[in-house]
């Protein structure tokens, strides 16, 4: 990877992580992107940190909640990255893109609602249906969280990339 890349995607994954602290819509928020697209970039083990360490930080200033939730939670965006690792890595595409937002999204409700039914549900199978039935609101946010910080991200990244290029080759051809 070539520097101006490394200074890019280390750039665009500091704004987007900042941007959680801003006030913004409840659950749309650009950590699964965020995810998602340092495992796209990022080395194995750098990508799962940059996810935690922005949960992390928002967390110091937002505040902290139940641990067994949290634990879900980080380990539910922890996925995003997985999941760009695998699918995103090698090979990037609108298409590719679009199934890891859902992919991810995905992962993260059921692994964090988990979560949120060890704490506040009935631990019954009716308790765990009815803690996911009442999470899919949820999923919809988280899924239109991901697609638009995703679209920043990914083709915030490509879009600089191209401009770049294009005024290098600008530069050869004007000597």
């Amino acid at each position: 990877m070539k520097n101006i890349d490394t200074k890019l995607i280390y750039g665009l994954i500091l704004l987007v992580a900042v941007s959680r602290l801003v006030p913004h819509p409840w659950n749309i928020v650009p950590i699964g992107a965020l995810g998602l697209f340092s495992g796209a970039y990022l080395s194995r083990r750098s990508a799962w940190f940059i996810p935690v360490a922005a949960l992390l930080l928002g967390d110091m200033f937002i505040g902290f909640y139940n641990p067994v939730t949290m634990v879900f939670v980080y380990c539910g965006f922890t996925m995003s990255a997985v999941i760009g690792r695998v699918l995103l890595h090698h090979r990037r595409s609108v298409n590719r893109v679009g199934v890891s937002v859902l992919m991810g999204a995905l992962a993260f409700f059921l692994i964090s609602n988990f979560g949120v039914w060890l704490v506040n549900y009935p631990l019954t199978s009716d308790g765990l249906i009815l803690c996911y039935l009442n999470g899919l609101p949820f999923l919809s946010r988280s899924l239109l969280g991901d697609a638009v910080y995703s679209v920043i991200l990914f083709g915030g990244f490509e879009a600089i990339r191209y401009v770049v290029a294009k005024q290098a080759a600008n530069r050869v051809i004007e000597k």
